[in-house]
């Protein structure tokens, strides 16, 4: 069995063969001005559109994997397969920009998404799940009288976010010592996209030459945000994403970089760089405190420092990523250590075909631990994993023909 790269267009299909278990994008076509395409293959998608012209097209990729990479090879009865899931999309934008002052600028348009999901293998129920939406889009743009490049953005979007593969997979993966702290993980072919409504509203000041300050923030509703679910079936503990209902998401951005000669002229040739950033989330299926999106890092910021000389530049830049405590749902609960990440870099330039980069990440071998607990009808149970922390050296050497 091969794969088999259908297109509506008039390009010449491809025909190729994949990995039995491999998701792979096809390489993207050039769009030309005034099309409307949309492709479509398993697990992912890539959309373009150029608005301006009345000129457009259609197309839509279908992408089918088999199971095993050897049409020839034998495939035994007694071992099991998963069809991977199916990931149709099609969108359809529409949008119109519009100047009405010098320093005022609106863009006004419409998105409609579709998503169809087909799911099944031995064993396996077949599935589908079809989800669309028709989506608003407002920018605005204000520039700020003066010419000193500040200006004020503000955004209302609605946004189609739709699940990974691997979490429409409904085969599960085991663990060693199944427990309630230490479950298996399934998929969920039943998992539905997540739908977003937001705003965003930022401020950026130029005050110098390559020097910035901006301030932004957004806010978000999400429906349908999935939760991870804990459930005993058939002896052993699974975790399984599910909708999990509305979500309240915020968010506070501070970021500023420019050059130290900027401030003090007689300073080294010194870029700086800050950015800290603030989350706030509160899942109203799970009872507080704690109820927020357990990916989600509710403290962050970002530091960083370089320097250039003849051809030479070197730099250096932290990362902090805070933790703490999450609740999951009613009786599940973790902990994670906050992040600290150290990476410096070093790059000498021989002439303008010869450079060299020497790096060095993680400098600071920082330990991740992450504590997950168990408390509800079946007791008490509570499982740590320690992450150690690894240097990295890494030397390149590049050179152009």
């Amino acid at each position: 069995m091969r794969t088999a790269c259908i297109t509506t267009r008039a390009t010449r299909p491809r025909m190729c063969r994949a990995p039995r278990m491999s998701i792979r994008s096809p390489a993207a076509s050039p769009r030309r001005r005034g099309a409307l395409s949309a492709a479509t293959w398993c697990g992912h998608a890539s959309w373009a559109t150029v608005p301006g012209s009345n000129r457009g097209s259609v197309s839509m990729r279908v992408i089918t994997r088999p199971p095993w990479p050897n049409r020839r090879r034998r495939r035994p009865a007694q071992r099991p397969w998963t069809a991977l899931p199916m990931d149709c999309r099609a969108t359809a934008p529409c949008a119109a920009a519009a100047s009405t002052a010098p320093q005022w600028s609106v863009y006004l348009g419409a998105r409609w998404e579709g998503i169809g999901i087909r799911s099944g293998g031995s064993g396996l129920a077949e599935v589908r799940n079809d989800s669309r939406v028709l989506s608003p889009i407002l920018h605005t743009l204000y520039k700020l009288p003066g010419g000193g490049g500040d200006q004020v953005r503000m955004a209302f979007t609605r946004t189609f976010k739709a699940p990974d593969a691997a979490r429409l997979i409904a085969r599960p993966a085991l663990t060693i010592n199944n427990s309630a702290s230490n479950p298996d993980s399934t998929g969920n072919p039943d998992l539905r996209p997540e739908l977003a409504l937001g705003i965003d509203a930022a401020y950026e000041h130029h005050w110098a030459k390559g020097a910035l300050f901006s301030v932004s923030a957004a806010a978000r509703r999400i429906e349908d945000c999935a939760v991870q679910a804990l459930n005993l079936t058939g002896g052993r503990w699974a975790l399984r994403p599910e909708n999990g209902g509305r979500c309240e998401v915020r968010t506070l951005e501070v970021e500023t970089r420019f050059p130290l000669q900027s401030v003090a002229p007689a300073a080294p040739p010194l870029d700086l760089r800050l950015s800290p950033s603030r989350n706030w989330s509160k899942v109203d299926r799970v009872p507080g405190p704690d109820n927020r999106l357990a990916e989600q890092v509710p403290l962050s910021a970002t530091a960083g420092i370089d320097y250039k000389a003849g051809a030479l530049t070197t730099g250096a830049s932290f990362v902090y990523g805070g933790g703490g405590h999450v609740r999951l749902s009613q009786d599940q609960f973790t902990c994670a250590s906050a992040r600290r990440d150290l990476e410096m870099y070093g790059l000498w330039k021989f002439d303008s075909l010869l450079q060299l980069r020497v790096s060095v990440a993680n400098a600071l071998r920082h330990d991740w631990i992450s504590d997950r607990r168990y408390a509800g009808v079946a007791g008490s149970q509570a499982t740590r994993s320690t992450q150690p922390g690894k240097t990295w050296v890494r030397a390149m050497l590049e050179a152009r023909f």
